[in-house]
């Protein structure tokens, strides 16, 4: 008698149920994760996995259906009129149920990290996805399978269940289906979103792991208290299929959040990558070596750009035209991001290249303007300082395109701003001319040049640095080199911001020439940069 009784909680068709569904997991990690070994060894290895977790399965049901025999045999049936057993047995069986329900995911999640090489995270993704994934289908649907076996009426219900086969029929067919719409509607797009540029999903991970667990607990409490497909009280039945049913469509929604946050994710990455090899781009383009001409003892150089965002649309650059030639160019494109970065490289090539025809300064500024009017469909301009400084006598001849006035310090006296006359900006309208303005630099005199992110930095009480503070504080600077007045500079304009953002380019440039120098010394004009 008795081994008629263990016989039959041998729970052939929970046993059978529960490799259908780790063969649907298997299906669903091989189409989304399968790069790793070949296929042959990962399908034995997936055998292993469900076939260890049907015996896993079974063990739980035998021994829950012990505990239910060994209850009866000692209360003779009238267990349930004691409050304390009854409790202690119904928690026993809702931890029973609840290890039950949790099989499949955690068979997906360990032959997910068993056998795929991808990064950890990515694989507990899609692991405890697919198994959760799986159970939700299998139990939803096998809950409506099951109503054309529902006979009688709702006063005297009764079921009769389906025939073994045909119920593994039915869901085999089901499962098939859902795989079918997995594999040709999303595998491709979680595909995407497992293929992220870094790899790692562990912000995540936890929604499904968590989900799999209150999902399994909620199924448990169900089936503890008789609400499932298997009940003969169409009233239980009704409430099964209605609370699986919401959870079925709010995780569906909880999902379709996560993979529009994923997605989200991804192209701003993506769009960060991209940016930063823009931003590398930009860098490699403007003189970044210092001292830019060891072999030039005559002046020294020095020039710094920070970008409000990864790319901004300031630029400095400083050139040799001819042995005794150098050109230095400080501009500031309207706007900020990809397009003032774009238009900033234009700027600066029609520039470079039009001053190292020998051209002069205004007329360079007059040519640049005019091409640059011919495609500006996008509106921008530039403000542009440029200066030609004839390196043997200290004469510069400049030309300003509505840029901010530089300071200049003649010998060991005070910074001061230098006088000039200011044209229109380069690209704001079409046949423009510039005049250029000359400037007599001696032995130890300096010229500073900036864009508008120094004087407008603003705080947090939204002031702006200004060009007096700027003009102080570069007469307080302690410094040796050029780079050092820079960083000096740099360093008050971040203490006057504090914690407020950056909203502009801060784009510096100094020259100084050496002193003790005679300026009729003359220097050797073989080298050209």
């Amino acid at each position: 008698m008795v081994w008629l009784e263990l016989k039959q909680m041998v729970d052939v068709l929970g046993i059978a149920e529960q490799v259908l569904v780790g063969i649907f997991c298997m299906a669903v990690m091989e189409v989304t994760l399968g790069t790793a070994a070949d296929r042959k060894t990962r399908i034995w290895k997936w055998g292993y996995v469900i076939l260890f977790t049907a015996l896993i399965y079974q063990l739980i049901a035998f021994g829950s259906g012990m505990l239910v025999l060994h209850f009866l045999a000692q209360r003779e049936g009238s267990w349930q009129d004691d409050l304390l057993l009854s409790l202690v047995f119904n928690g026993i069986y809702l931890f029973c149920n609840t290890l039950r329900r949790l099989l499949p995911m955690a068979m997906s999640y360990a032959g997910g990290i068993w056998l795929y090489r991808q990064c950890r995270s990515a694989k507990a993704f899609a692991a405890l996805l697919a198994g959760l994934g799986a159970t939700l289908i299998y139990r939803y649907l096998y809950a409506l399978l099951k109503i054309p076996f529902q006979r009688g009426d709702a006063k005297n219900p009764a079921f009769d269940p389906p025939q073994t086969w045909l119920a593994l029929l039915l869901l085999g067919i089901c499962l098939g289906i859902c795989f079918w719409l997995y594999r040709n509607y999303l595998c491709g797009r979680l595909k995407k979103l497992v293929d992220t540029p870094d790899g790692r999903m562990d912000g995540f991970v936890k929604v499904p792991f968590l989900s799999t667990i209150v999902f399994a607990v909620q199924l448990s409490v169900l089936f503890t208290f008789y609400m499932s497909p298997d009940s003969t009280n169409m009233e239980n039945r009704f409430i099964f299929i209605v609370v699986t049913g919401c959870l079925f469509f709010a995780y569906i929604l909880m999902y379709w959040s996560i993979f529009r946050g994923i997605a989200l994710s991804t192209q701003a990455m993506k769009n960060r990558a991209e940016l930063g090899v823009a931003a590398h781009i930009q860098a490699s383009m403007l003189p970044c070596v210092f001292h830019a001409f060891p072999e030039r003892p005559e002046f020294d150089i020095y020039a710094s750009m920070t970008p409000a965002k990864e790319v901004g649309g300031d630029f400095y650059d400083f050139f040799l035209v001819d042995g005794d030639h150098l050109a230095v160019v400080i501009a500031d494109v309207s706007g900020k991001g990809v397009p003032a970065a774009l238009f900033m490289v234009i700027a600066k090539t029609l520039i470079k290249d039009n001053t190292q025809e020998g051209t002069a300064p205004a007329q360079v500024f007059t040519k640049v303007n005019q091409q640059l009017c011919e495609t500006n469909d996008a509106g921008m301009f530039v403000t542009a300082w440029m200066g030609v400084l004839e390196i043997s006598s200290g004469h510069m001849v400049f030309v300003n395109a509505g840029h901010n006035p530089p300071l200049i310090r003649q010998g060991s006296g005070k910074w001061e701003y230098l006088k000039q006359r200011s044209g229109f900006v380069l690209a704001g309208m079409d046949g423009i001319r510039y005049q250029s303005s000359e400037l007599q630099l001696n032995p130890g005199d300096a010229l500073y040049l900036y864009t508008d992110g120094v004087t407008e930095a603003a705080n947090s009480e939204e002031m702006l640095y200004g060009e007096s503070r700027l003009r102080d504080s570069l007469n307080a600077a302690a410094y040796d080199t050029s780079e050092q007045l820079l960083a000096s500079i740099k360093c008050d304009v971040d203490a006057f911001v504090g914690k407020a953002p950056q909203f502009d380019d801060i784009t510096m440039l100094v020259l100084k020439l050496a002193e003790g120098r005679n300026p009729d010394d003359g220097i050797d004009c073989g080298r050209n940069r």
